[in-house]
C-alpha cells in the first residue's frame, strides 16, 4: 500500500487495529518515522504489552482521539539516516529543478574578489542564494537538494524575492535564507604594513536573514545535512509563534476597534443628550417668553376694559397673541412673515 496521505482518524484506526510495525509496512513508512508522526499529530498509540493482553482476552484502555479527525497527514518518507549523510559519499540523485539551475549558474559564475567573499562564486537572480568557493559547490548543492525536498514533503515552499534572495514559506510565514561558506579573518605576514584578508574555511553556514536571525553550521558530531530536520523544526516553531502573534494582534486590533466604536457611540450619546437638554431648556425659555407676552397682553386688555379697546389696541392685541403663539414651543405657530421661531433665532 503506497499511501501519500492519510487522515488522523484513519491512521488512529490502523494503529489500534495492528502493531506499529505492520502499519508502517502497510503505509510504506519506517517505524521510527511513524512513531514521530503519531507524537507530532497527537495520536495515542498502544502501550507496551497491549497486544499480548488483547491476545489473551484481557480488556485494555483505548484513549480517545481528539482534535481535527479529518486533517490529512503527509506520509512521504524523507530518508535522513545519519550514516548516509557523509559529505564524501553524497551525490546528487534526481536533483530538484532549482538545484539544477543553481548548479549551472555556479559552474558558469566567475569567482568574486570582494573582501567578504574572496574567490567565491554565487548564484544569480531567481536562483537559490548560494555563495561558496568552487570546491564546495557539490556539498552546497547536495545540502540544498535535501533541504528543498524535505521542505516540500512538509508542505512548505521555496521561492525568491523580487530582486535577489531566497524565501522559504512555512505556514504562510516567509523566511529569507542563504547558504554561505564561512570565512575567517587572517593577517597577511608578507607585507611591510599590517593588513588582513578573509579566507574561505570550507565550512558551510545556512542562515536566516533579518528577524529572527539564526545560523547552522556543521559540527564534529553532526553535519549540516543532518541538521535539516532541526532547521525545518525551528522554522515551523517560529512560524507557529508568529501566526499566534498575528492572531493575538488581530484580536487586539478588533478589540481596540470595538473600544473605539463604543467610545464613539458613548460620545455621540452624550452629544445627543446635551443637544436634547439644550433644546428642551430653550423651549422652557421660549415658553416663559410666551407667557410673559400673554401677561403683557392681559394688562393691555385690562387697562382698556372700561373705556373699550379701540381698533388700534384691538389690532395690537390680535397681533401680539399670534406672536405669543409663535414663540410658545407647545403651539409652534408659523408666522406668515417670520416663519418658524427656530428659523428666526438662526
Amino acid at each position: 500500500m503506497n499511501t501519500e496521505a492519510i487522515t488522523r482518524k484513519a491512521l488512529y484506526a490502523l494503529i489500534w487495529e495492528k502493531s506499529l510495525r505492520k502499519v508502517a509496512q502497510q503505509i510504506n513508512v519506517k517505524s521510527q518515522n511513524l512513531k514521530k508522526i503519531c507524537v507530532e499529530e497527537d495520536i495515542p498509540t498502544p502501550q507496551a504489552g497491549y497486544w499480548i493482553k488483547i491476545k489473551h482476552g484481557k480488556p485494555e484502555f483505548k484513549p480517545e482521539l481528539i482534535g481535527d479527525l479529518e486533517r490529512e497527514i503527509i506520509l512521504e518518507e524523507i530518508v535522513l539516516k545519519e550514516s548516509k549523510f557523509n559529505s564524501e559519499s553524497l551525490s546528487l540523485t534526481k536533483p530538484h529543478q532549482l538545484v539544477k539551475e543553481a548548479r549551472e549558474a555556479l559552474k558558469q559564475a566567475k569567482p568574486r574578489f570582494s573582501y567578504s567573499s574572496p574567490q567565491m562564486v554565487t548564484t544569480g537572480r531567481n536562483q537559490i542564494d548560494i555563495t561558496v568557493s568552487p570546491n564546495l559547490i557539490k556539498r552546497s548543492l547536495v545540502f540544498m537538494d535535501n533541504l528543498i525536498k524535505y521542505l516540500e514533503a512538509r508542505n512548505h515552499t521555496i521561492g525568491f524575492k523580487r530582486h535577489y534572495g531566497t524565501i522559504i514559506t512555512v505556514r504562510n510565514i516567509k523566511f529569507e535564507v542563504s547558504l554561505r561558506e564561512k570565512c575567517k579573518r587572517t593577517k597577511e605576514t608578507d607585507l611591510i604594513y599590517e593588513s588582513y584578508k578573509m579566507v574561505p574555511t570550507g565550512t558551510l553556514i545556512f542562515k536566516t536573514q533579518g528577524y529572527p536571525y539564526r545560523e547552522w553550521v556543521s559540527t564534529k558530531n553532526k553535519t549540516l545535512i543532518q541538521k535539516i530536520p532541526d532547521i525545518i523544526g525551528y522554522l515551523e516553531e517560529k512560524a507557529d509563534e508568529r501566526n499566534r502573534l498575528k492572531i493575538i494582534h488581530k484580536a487586539n486590533i478588533k478589540l481596540q476597534e470595538q473600544e473605539r466604536l463604543e467610545k464613539e457611540r458613548q460620545q455621540n450619546l452624550r452629544i445627543a443628550e446635551i443637544e436634547k437638554f439644550n433644546a428642551f431648556y430653550e423651549d422652557s425659555l421660549r415658553y416663559d417668553k410666551a407667557q410673559q407676552l400673554r401677561k403683557y397682553i392681559t394688562v393691555i386688555e385690562q387697562q382698556n376694559k372700561d373705556s373699550g379697546i379701540d381698533d388700534r389696541y384691538a389690532e395690537l392685541v390680535h397681533w401680539a397673541k399670534k406672536k405669543a403663539d409663535w414663540v410658545d414651543p407647545l403651539i409652534e405657530h408659523v408666522d406668515p412673515i417670520l416663519g418658524n421661531y427656530s428659523d428666526y433665532l438662526t
